[in-house]
């Protein structure tokens, strides 16, 4: 620090000056501005579904059940798909027999039953369907009460092949269906004492 003297008049006026260099006045008007900027990351998932293949082992053949002697009433018809297979479930009353005889093989139209009447649903392929000894009503009383009270005509929403089920025949011992698909596509039988169940793959 150094001293300075300044005399005006009789008054001795010491100024004590600090060495070293001053700080710098703020500029009038001026001022300080703190800006902070923050980075937002976004993250983005994608996913990706992958369709499995559907693994159906089924044949174009005809496939058959020998003749049983028990005769078979029809009791019930069922579609339904898993989304890659689906599935004419035939139900029947209940009986002795292993199995109802069958016969399922691709055919194509006219389908007439025995009063010359004929049906075809929708498609492009048939499979034709016949249960024999079969019928859709109960002979042995005397009423003959039917036991398949169903549609006729079944159009299902949804099947991966099949575009229509309908029946055209259900006269002497013969319960005949057919199976329209959109194209001619394997199938494979399963048959217990009560059911029938064709799968389209």
């Amino acid at each position: 620090m150094r001293r300075i003297v300044v005399t005006v008049g009789l008054v001795s006026v010491m100024v004590l000056s600090a060495c070293g260099p001053n700080p710098k006045p703020a500029a009038s008007g001026s001022s300080t501005t703190t800006s902070s900027s923050s980075t937002t990351t976004s993250t983005s998932t994608s996913t990706t579904t992958t369709t499995v293949p559907c693994h159906f082992v089924g044949t174009t053949d005809p496939q058959q059940n020998a003749l049983a002697p028990v005769e078979q009433l029809l009791t019930n018809v069922e579609t339904a798909t898993d989304g890659c297979v689906d599935t004419i479930t035939f139900t029947f009353r209940p009986s002795s027999a292993p199995a109802p005889s069958y016969r399922i093989e691709y055919a194509d139209p006219p389908f007439t039953n025995t009063a010359g009447q004929t049906v075809t649903p929708p498609g492009t392929a048939y499979l034709k369907i016949r249960f024999q000894p079969a019928w859709i009503a109960d002979l042995s009383q005397e009423s003959a009460p039917p036991t398949y009270t169903g549609p006729r005509v079944i159009t299902p929403s949804g099947l991966k092949g099949v575009r229509g089920v309908a029946l055209f025949d259900a006269s002497e011992g013969v319960v005949g269906w057919v199976v329209g698909l959109d194209t001619k596509r394997p199938f494979s039988v399963e048959a217990t004492s009560a059911k029938v169940v064709v799968k389209v793959g």
